[in-house]
């Protein structure tokens, strides 16, 4: 609970809640994390207030073209861009790279559009610390890192759910 209210007085001094970067391992915890903040965004969800990006397959002025479109009939809408390999320090070969147009991302996340909450994730331990994307992210975005829990962690975690669904029957 003091986790929380740190990064509640650092959202709302900085406003860092409209840009997320999330990173680490396990996938299905990412996409949990995304689903959270995506839940806590919006009612619901359709094509009009979320969208949905694989960063391996779209440039990133595909997603921050959207990102600048206010949401139509909506208050806000979030963005998620999965697999942001430009991210890890492994970025492996990707056919979209020499099209990528890193700039406008940049140029993004310095000005960004209020109206969107912006997810980017990358399912990696080794993030490009030297990119000056990632600096930029570390400095406006709220950076979460997902790791993998150890054995005494997984015991707690399994402990609370039982706990948890034992109270709901």
């Amino acid at each position: 609970e003091l986790h929380f209210y740190v990064v509640f007085s650092i959202n709302f001094f900085y406003n860092l809640d409209m840009i997320y970067f999330i990173y680490g391992q396990p996938c299905a915890s990412i996409r949990s994390r995304i689903k959270k903040i995506i839940k806590g965004s919006l009612n619901f969800t359709d094509d009009m207030n979320f969208v949905k990006f694989d960063g391996s397959q779209v440039t990133c002025q595909t997603y921050v073209d959207e990102a600048l479109f206010m949401p139509l009939g909506y208050d806000n809408k979030v963005i998620s861009v999965e697999n942001c390999y430009f991210l890890s320090k492994e970025k492996g070969r990707h056919k979209i790279e020499s099209e990528q147009e890193y700039e406008e991302l940049i140029e993004y996340i310095k000005h960004p559009n209020d109206a969107t909450d912006l997810i980017l994730s990358v399912v990696s331990l080794n993030i490009d610390e030297k990119n000056e994307i990632v600096k930029l992210l570390r400095k406006n975005a709220n950076v979460i890192e997902i790791k993998e829990p150890d054995k005494k962690q997984w015991k707690e975690y399994v402990r609370l759910y039982c706990l948890d669904h034992l109270k709901m029957n």
